[in-house]
């Protein structure tokens, strides 16, 4: 299954049980840029779960990259710069 996108910025997040790998996950709530709430979860051993909760992602809007079993794999300043 192909990569999917979502724009829009975070609103919340919640600390999931680590990976096996020991590394940390996360549930993230995206409000779209159309205004629907999305729940997805970040990828399992991502170095993005490390900076997920930065700001940045709370106050502008983001390119969010789902993989085809729902987790977010990567994350573009929108407008993107990069394409994956």
């Amino acid at each position: 299954m192909a990569n999917t996108k979502i724009v829009g910025k975070i609103t919340a997040t919640k600390r999931m049980p680590s990976s096996k790998e020991s590394n940390p996950r996360f549930m993230i709530t995206i409000m779209t840029t159309e205004g629907e709430a999305i729940a997805r979860p970040t990828s399992p051993n991502s170095m993005l779960a490390y900076g997920i909760e930065n700001r940045e992602y709370r106050e502008q809007d983001h390119e969010f990259v789902i993989n085809g079993r729902g987790n977010i794999i990567y994350v573009n300043p929108f407008p993107a710069t990069n394409h994956y």
